[in-house]
């Protein structure tokens, strides 16, 4: 899931983005919706895409594992949480190698699409 910022004439807002095919699924002020990837090149669209090491919550769901804490070093591809929705299992791993700098969930926590769960400090 990425992090990207939504901009309209008015203002710029976060948002969350997962890639599945060829369609964006926008998670947006609490909705979700479907892009086409070609419909988004038609429109010249402008997307910033943030690459953030830290972990988001890719739906709503319930944490069942914890599997990492506050300075641990972390590798890239290391599951760190381990969420349960739709009646299945979901390894939320580090996209980078760094440590981690807070755990905002514990076991048996509900947590909503887009909600931050890990927050990891890159190693540079």
């Amino acid at each position: 899931m990425k992090r990207v910022l939504i901009e309209d004439e008015k203002q710029r807002c976060p948002a969350f983005v997962d890639r599945v095919g060829d369609t964006l699924w926008v998670h947006y002020l609490g909705q979700t919706f479907s892009i086409s990837l070609n419909e988004l090149k038609s429109r010249r669209a402008r997307v910033e895409i943030y690459d953030t090491p830290d972990i988001f919550a890719p739906m709503p769901g319930k944490i069942t594992q914890v599997l990492c804490k506050k300075n641990d070093h972390v590798k890239g591809g290391q599951v760190l949480i381990v969420m349960e929705a739709m009646k299945m299992e979901y390894n939320l791993k580090a996209s980078k190698e760094g440590a981690i700098e807070t755990v905002e969930v514990k076991i048996s926590d509900q947590v909503q699409v887009g909600q931050m769960l890990v927050k990891v400090r890159i190693k540079t």
